[in-house]
C-alpha cells in the first residue's frame, strides 16, 4: 500500500500520461553472487606493437587506438590480466577454435574470461558458430 505521498506522486504521473517506474527486480541479496579469483580480458585482433608501425591506414590506426583504450581501461581500473590476440592473415575458424580450446584448458571455474572484439567480419566466416 503506497504512502499518501507516494499515492499523490502516482496520481500526478497518471495525470501527465506517464506510468510510474516499473517495480524493481527481486532483491539481489537473496542470490549468491559469484566471485572470481582471476580475470582475463582477451582483446582479439589487437597487437600493441602495431602502434609503432608507420604507413598504416587511417582505419587501422583508429582500430588500434580503440583497442588500446579498452586495454588501458582494464589495465588501469581492474586487477584483470589483458591478453592481446592477433591471428595471422589466413587464419581459419579451426585455428580460432584450437586457440580458444588451448586457452580454456589453462583456466578453471574461478576464472572470469572476457573476450572483446572491436571490428567487423567484412563478410568472412559470418556463419561461423563457436
Amino acid at each position: 500500500m503506497p504512502t499518501p505521498k507516494q499515492a499523490k506522486r502516482l496520481a500526478r504521473l497518471r495525470d501527465m500520461g506517464r506510468s510510474p517506474r516499473p517495480p524493481r527486480s527481486p532483491s539481489w541479496e537473496k542470490y549468491e553472487i559469484k566471485t572470481y579469483q582471476h580475470g582475463y580480458v582477451y582483446i582479439v585482433d589487437h597487437d600493441p606493437n602495431y602502434l609503432q608501425v608507420p604507413d598504416r591506414s587511417v582505419k587501422q590506426q583508429q582500430h588500434d587506438e580503440r583497442c588500446m583504450r579498452i586495454a588501458n581501461f582494464f589495465d588501469s581500473r581492474t586487477p584483470y590480466e589483458v591478453i592481446c590476440v592477433a591471428f595471422p592473415r589466413g587464419a581459419t575458424p579451426a585455428d580460432w577454435t584450437l586457440y580458444w580450446d588451448a586457452e580454456l584448458a589453462t583456466k578453471n571455474a574461478d576464472d572470469l574470461i572476457m573476450i572483446h572484439f572491436h571490428g567487423k567480419a567484412w563478410g568472412t566466416n559470418q556463419g561461423y558458430k563457436w
